[in-house]
């Protein structure tokens, strides 16, 4: 586009489809026409701008491209796909619009900046997103695939509530930047 752009990750589907993830401040040249979001939804002065997703076929031809955030900043940490070769875009946002769907696990923002997750059909339409994170600051870094379709993420929370579940490993907040397993 007419500003920066940086891949944060990538990732292959069994048809030999390429889909990749990061984040970009150009206003132009991402999005593909009926994309999820077609415009740029904004970023902070020296910030990261928008989230974005494209995906092309083993010969180079964009299938699709959309941008993916809110008024605020927001970046693709990577991407991940399931056995139905759905998409799962994650990282970090400071938007309080443009993340979540409705009905989604958290559809508001928690605090000063969360993670989110947001799946895509091979397509490029989006299935669901959600916000994950409490008042702190949460940033989900890595996603992968594991067994029975199950998605796994992983990143780092200073939040006291909205991370665990009763019952898991650590169910409290220990202190400083703790790390968060999600699936």
């Amino acid at each position: 586009g007419n500003n920066n752009e940086n891949f944060q990750g990538c990732v292959v589907d069994n048809m030999g489809n390429i889909y990749a993830s990061g984040q970009t401040k150009s206003t132009e040249n991402i999005a593909s026409s009926g994309a999820f979001q077609t415009t740029y939804g904004g970023g902070t002065v020296g910030g990261t701008g928008d989230a974005f997703l494209v995906s092309f076929t083993p010969q180079g031809q964009r299938l699709f491209a959309t941008y993916y955030g809110g008024a605020l900043d927001d970046v693709s940490n990577g991407c991940t796909i399931d056995n139905n070769n759905d998409i799962y875009i994650f990282g970090q946002t400071k938007s309080d619009t443009g993340i979540a769907s409705d009905g989604s696990h958290q559809s508001n923002i928690g605090g000063i900046d969360d993670g989110f997750i947001a799946t895509f059909s091979p397509f490029g339409q989006r299935l669901w997103g959600t916000y994950y994170g409490g008042s702190g600051s949460d940033v989900i870094m890595h996603g992968s695939k594991g067994s029975n379709n199950n998605i796994y993420f992983s990143g780092r929370t200073s939040s006291i509530n909205n991370i665990s579940t009763p019952g898991s490993y650590m169910p409290t907040y220990a202190g400083g930047n703790d790390a968060l397993l999600v699936k």
